[in-house]
């Protein structure tokens, strides 16, 4: 969910105490035949963007909700707010991120008992979803895997240059980073999470990466190995760059961690932060930025393309359950290598 809008998002603590007690209440663990907590069993990152949707949606209200002590911020959606809150949205947001924002908070709104009939919030978040469209082609912004892998590789040769030990140590593990997420396109969150001895663990002469089923978005467990010949640049991380970075004692810090990856402040790295150092790398080298979920993309295309035959591996690459995913990425690399057959044809006939 966005940082960049501008509503204060109203943390928990500060809601009024209806909706607290409602909120908590439907997230208190259950057992598993428990339908009446509607939120108990949803994954914390689902929990925590309902929160923030809802917690942005209060925000907007501001004055007017301090006005009527003792309702609840579902006793002020109306029709007419509504729309005004999705005004505001549009005018920082992307579609897909405006549609997001809505549907979340219709999500909490079904979660937070009321008398009021909400039905034109199921309406336009199903609307805003079904109109929205990409700010951007994402298609444009691929690069092969292979370019990706290269490039982490690059960055971990460049960091042996540096003088600046700690600038080096940087270097080194954005470089690891983005050859492990070409390798093994993990989601941000998991690649964030990455405990060593826990999630990274050491067999004979591979290393391999563990996500429990609990930490992975579609409940599906992982465990996979790393490419081999990331052995050695994984060991050289652990025993000569990632020292210095834990040896850290600035902002955030609070004592040592197993995080594998660590800020120039000793901390461990947030999903906020991974995101910006591999988009500004990439930026870097390629001219525009590549976010974490485009190497998911790319992984997915590559084998479209390069591998057309085998392309029902990119449901275990993406950890997807279905077969479904494979084909739209077999469809959509088959445009795209159709598109530079034609280049290349005009090229010629240029030529």
């Amino acid at each position: 969910m966005s940082p960049l809008l501008p509503i204060r998002c109203l943390p928990l603590a500060e809601w009024p105490a209806a909706d607290r007690e409602a909120w908590n209440e439907a997230v208190r663990s259950a057992d598993l035949l428990d339908t009446s907590r509607l939120l108990a069993h949803m994954p914390k990152d689902k929990q925590r963007d309902l929160r923030t949707a809802y917690g942005r949606w209060l925000g907007f209200l501001g004055d007017a909700l301090h006005a009527h002590t003792g309702l609840s911020g579902l006793d002020l959606v109306t029709e007419d707010t509504l729309l005004a809150f999705i005004k505001v949205l549009k005018a920082s947001l992307a579609p897909h991120s405006v549609a997001a924002y809505i549907t979340y908070l219709e999500r909490a709104a079904r979660a937070m008992p009321t008398d009021r009939d909400l039905t034109f919030l199921s309406y336009a978040a199903t609307n805003l979803r079904r109109v929205a469209r990409p700010a951007k082609d994402k298609r444009q912004r691929l690069k092969p895997t292979q370019e990706l892998y290269e490039l982490g590789f690059a960055l971990m040769e460049a960091a042996e240059e540096r003088p600046n030990p700690i600038k080096a140590a940087a270097m080194f593990r954005d470089g690891i980073m983005i050859a492990l997420l070409a390798a093994r396109p993990v989601r941000l969150s998991n690649l964030a999470s990455i405990d060593i001895n826990r999630h990274l663990e050491r067999h004979g002469e591979d290393y391999w990466l563990v996500f429990p089923s609990e930490e992975v978005k579609n409940r599906r467990h992982l465990e996979f190995p790393l490419p081999r010949n990331l052995t050695e640049s994984m060991e050289t991380y652990l025993s000569r760059y990632r020292p210095p970075l834990m040896a850290r004692t600035g902002p955030g810090n609070h004592g040592p961690h197993d995080g594998l990856w660590v800020s120039a402040s000793g901390s461990k790295l947030s999903s906020h932060q991974i995101y910006n150092r591999i988009c500004d790398r990439t930026r870097e080298r390629f001219g525009h930025s590549i976010n974490p979920h485009l190497f998911r993309d790319a992984a997915a295309t590559s084998v479209a393309i390069e591998d057309p035959v085998h392309v029902g591996i990119v449901a275990a690459i993406l950890g997807h359950s279905t077969f479904r995913t494979a084909e739209q990425y077999y469809n959509q690399a088959t445009s795209l290598e159709a598109a530079r057959k034609y280049q290349a044809t005009v090229r010629a006939y240029r030529a």
